[in-house]
């Protein structure tokens, strides 16, 4: 408990909560080096600290529930070659890096930003492919923006779209039918333009 003790004083005396310089927080999350969040209780003031990502987790997944007893080891980011032991009942709560930039992600998709969406979603697919629900949430923006793009007869970058999610999720619910109808207007298109090898190539498709 006395190492945990100072450990805190240390850490809120040299840095503070552990705010990383404005250059980096200003960056997008996902454009910023990896790391957790640790938040302790009440009793310790509710500060919060940035660390390097967390191995204590094997997937990284945070339990349910975190543990009430034992410790474990964290390197603070702005200091990555100590190391300090933290107690587990001193924790409220773990973010992990990869959690927060999903969360980040729905954000930006309940706010109809799909490209910045995109990127979050991207980032987490090239490096962290195994992150807790991140397959519900891509196949959910992939139907939502190319339901947009069809209402907007973006009908091309919908059928990407659709196509995409149909290789994640073949069985999902409408996307077989949404992606007949984006072919079927891909078709009438070229027909109109006279652009029959295009429109034989939808229909092999189709």
């Amino acid at each position: 408990m006395q190492r945990f003790q100072k450990f805190v004083l240390l850490v809120a005396f040299l840095f503070g909560v552990g705010v990383l310089p404005t250059a980096e927080s200003s960056a997008q999350l996902y454009e910023q080096e990896p790391h957790d969040l640790i938040t302790l209780n009440a009793a310790n003031n509710n500060q919060v600290y940035k660390v390097a990502p967390l191995t204590e987790f094997n997937p990284r997944v945070t339990p349910r529930t975190l543990p009430d007893r034992g410790s474990f080891r964290v390197r603070l980011l702005a200091e990555p070659d100590k190391e300090f032991d933290v107690s587990w009942s001193a924790v409220e709560k773990i973010e992990l890096f990869e959690d927060r930039i999903l969360q980040e992600a729905i954000e930006q998709f309940k706010q109809r930003k799909f490209d910045t969406t995109f990127e979050y979603l991207s980032y987490l697919n090239r490096n962290y492919p195994r992150t807790r629900g991140l397959d519900s949430v891509m196949e959910q923006f992939l139907f939502t923006e190319a339901s947009t793009l069809y209402s907007q007869k973006e009908f091309e970058r919908a059928w990407f779209l659709l196509d995409e999610l149909y290789q994640r999720a073949p069985d999902r619910n409408g996307v077989s039918t949404a992606l007949g109808k984006v072919l079927n207007q891909i078709f009438v298109s070229h027909l109109r333009n006279e652009n029959y090898p295009a429109a034989r190539r939808i229909y092999q498709v189709a």
